[in-house]
């Protein structure tokens, strides 16, 4: 049977591309980009598709030429510039849905959430729910998986409950009693695969890990499988996570915002039996997702991990205090005498002052909330501007190198400290 896997170089997507191609099926994969696809998987069918714009059947009758069945794998957990809920949860998986039950194709796997019902607070199971009953309307042979959270290397909600876990103090919403179910996403392909073998399949089935657990105990149970020992647990007041959450909605590089923690407060679990039945056996636990011959180097990235946050948090104070205390906590009158001794004087003086001082207070700003590409360019202009004035420093104000503070001495670290954030920063 040729099976069409749509967000197949995603985190669920490229697994189950694996996970298939182990049990023998052939593949067609409908992908942003095909020649990662291609790289990846040397001979797969790869199709570009722009998921987007991908919202009429058109788009997807070529995609469906001798198919047998569809899993769609597409899904995004926070909307960004071209991709909203709306477009690739709902609008391009009913046109893939139209197309499929007009083409003939035999079975159809939606994998959705589990909360995508009718007591859905986000907009993100909103959208899922919307589509799941799209795709029963239209399809009697199809089946709508909802995983809990699903751990694996590469999902984002295992980096950031791995990054909890490891830190040496963990930030609890409330008591840490939010329920979860996490599933390890090689037993969710394993599902994903039976549901593709099996004669008859249920119309829904829920995605879950054998336990319900606390956040606390869920956390608890990696950093137990890390060996990273005991952590100091600090609970935050829900109230204040709120605050925090709506920080985030306007910070993509924020780990939280309020759709997650909404979806996080409301809890995550389901009956684990008919996963176990349709597997034969029980999912791993939450215990078992990390295997020993991984954990050293797991806590060792996520330790990097954390001190890189740390520096990039502790860097931005150290330009935006600098701005602030340059605006007039320290005496004017000892600035504009250093600068004379530069060169610069009067209202050029004083421009070169407030200048800088906003330059350095947006460089902090910008050292918290930039990303990728913008951030990398941010760092090589605040390597620029440090050596600018070391240079200067050391050319007008020379007593400064050997002063026993070593203001000056202390740039290097802080050049280090930069060329360590610039690598570190993803694409």
């Amino acid at each position: 049977m040729l099976i069409l896997v749509t967000g197949a170089t995603g985190f669920i997507g490229s697994a189950l591309v694996e996970r298939l191609q182990h049990g023998g099926h052939a593949l067609r994969v409908a992908v942003r980009d095909p020649a990662a696809a291609l790289a990846r998987w040397p001979g797969i069918d790869a199709r570009a598709v722009d998921f987007a714009s991908a919202t009429r059947p058109d788009a997807w009758r070529p995609l469906l030429e001798g198919v047998g069945a569809v899993v769609n794998t597409v899904g995004i957990i926070r909307e960004a510039r071209g991709q909203t809920f709306r477009n690739l949860h709902v609008e391009a998986p009913v046109a893939l849905f139209d197309a499929a039950s007009a083409a003939g194709v035999e079975r159809f796997i939606q994998v959705s959430a589990l909360g995508a019902d009718a007591g859905a607070v986000s907009a993100y199971h909103r959208s899922k729910r919307e589509a799941d009953e799209a795709l029963a309307s239209r399809h009697s042979h199809a089946v709508i998986v909802q995983p809990s959270l699903v751990f694996g290397a590469g999902g984002q909600s295992a980096r950031l409950f791995l990054r909890m876990a490891a830190a040496p103090v963990q930030m609890l919403p409330g008591q840490g009693r939010q329920r979860v179910q996490p599933i390890h996403v090689d037993d969710l392909c394993d599902a994903i695969a039976g549901l593709i073998e099996v004669d008859r399949m249920p119309p829904r089935i829920a995605a879950v890990g054998p336990q319900c657990l606390e956040l606390r105990q869920y956390l608890s149970l990696l950093r137990a499988a890390l060996g990273a020992g005991r952590a100091w647990q600090l609970r935050v007041p829900v109230s204040l996570m709120r605050v925090i959450a709506r920080i985030g909605d306007r910070f993509a590089r924020m780990p939280i915002d309020s759709e997650r923690l909404a979806m996080l407060e409301r809890g995550n679990c389901a009956d684990a039996g008919p996963i176990i039945a349709l597997l034969g056996r029980s999912p791993r636990a939450a215990s078992a997702f990390i295997p020993r011959p991984e954990a050293e180097r797991l806590l060792r990235e996520q330790r990097v991990q954390f001190a890189t946050t740390w520096l990039r948090w502790s860097l931005a104070l150290v330009w935006i205090v600098s701005g602030v205390v340059s605006l007039g906590l320290w005496p004017i009158e000892q600035s504009l005498a250093m600068l004379a001794r530069v060169g610069l004087h009067g209202s050029l003086a004083s421009v070169a002052l407030y200048g800088a001082a906003a330059l350095d207070i947006a460089f902090g700003i910008g050292t918290l909330v930039l990303a990728g590409a913008p951030l990398r360019r941010l760092y090589e202009a605040q390597m620029v501007l440090i050596a600018g004035y070391t240079l200067l420093i050391g050319m007008f104000l020379p007593e400064l190198l050997l002063h026993p503070f070593a203001p000056i001495v202390k740039n290097l670290p802080m050049l280090a400290a930069l060329v360590l954030l610039r690598w570190s920063e993803r694409a």
